[in-house]
């Protein structure tokens, strides 16, 4: 039992490093590091097609354009993975990956005489002087 605590200490051995170089990549950089990763998605439908979406590149930032909170989701599940290899590949470990939400207005059609009228003098307004002029009732 007394010879456990007698031993000496062994010296720590240095472990030679190597400098670890960072740069900014550039955006054609990001975009072949992203082509790559496509190409390796290309068996899982949905992921590949969420990488075909428009996207934005400014120096490290990249925003990328979804059309709804599915497309999040599944961003958010390969988003480690994806920027692993972004930043492996590009050698910049400041690479940053955000979305937006694309947001349409869906317009419905129009139904009563009224509503119809309404998008005519959208589209023409010279139609109001003519219903004025002629007393013209949409509801008639």
């Amino acid at each position: 039992m007394k010879e456990l605590f007698t031993q000496k200490a062994q010296p720590l051995v240095e472990i030679p490093q190597e400098p670890v170089i960072i740069k900014k990549a550039s955006a054609e950089e990001i975009e072949n590091a992203w082509a790559v990763y496509a190409e390796t998605k290309k068996e899982m439908v949905a992921e590949h097609l969420l990488l075909q979406r428009p996207k934005t590149i400014s120096e490290q930032k990249i925003i990328l354009s979804l059309a709804s909170a599915v497309e999040a989701q599944l961003l958010n599940n390969i988003k480690t993975e994806f920027l692993s290899h972004l930043r492996e590949h590009c050698q910049d470990p400041g690479i940053t990956i955000e979305h937006i939400l694309e947001t349409k207005t869906i317009s419905r059609p129009a139904y009563t005489g009224r509503e119809k009228l309404e998008k005519l003098i959208e589209k023409y307004p010279t139609l109001t002087e003519f219903k004025d002029r002629f007393g013209l009732d949409p509801e008639f």
